[in-house]
């Protein structure tokens, strides 16, 4: 089988056991009021998680990717350390927003 065919299925096999785990998490919830949305919060993360562990794995990141990755988790870190005396300035969220502008 091609790793194209293999990841498919693998993908549709989380998306169907996802469904499964949050159709009986809403089944034994009992009443809608009572549900568990925690819970439901949890399962959705995980999945994703590791989708997203499937999918990077499956890929080739070079070390200049993570490089880049690497110097803007440290230049958000230090900015948090540098601005945390400072109320409502959130320096993390703008190092997020410019390198998505940037890097697209």
């Amino acid at each position: 089988m091609p790793v194209s065919e293999r990841s498919l299925l693998i993908r549709l096999g989380l998306f169907l056991a996802t469904l499964a785990l949050l159709a009986i998490c809403v089944w034994k919830g009992g009443s809608p009021g009572a549900a568990n949305w925690g819970l439901y919060s949890a399962l959705i993360l995980a999945v994703a998680l590791v989708l997203f562990y499937l999918r990077f794995e499956g890929s080739a990141v070079s070390s200049r990717e993570i490089s880049i990755v690497a110097v803007l988790a440290v230049v958000a870190a230090i900015a948090r350390l540098i601005f945390a005396a400072i109320p409502n300035v959130q320096a993390t969220t703008f190092v997020v927003i410019v390198s998505g502008f940037v890097f697209g």
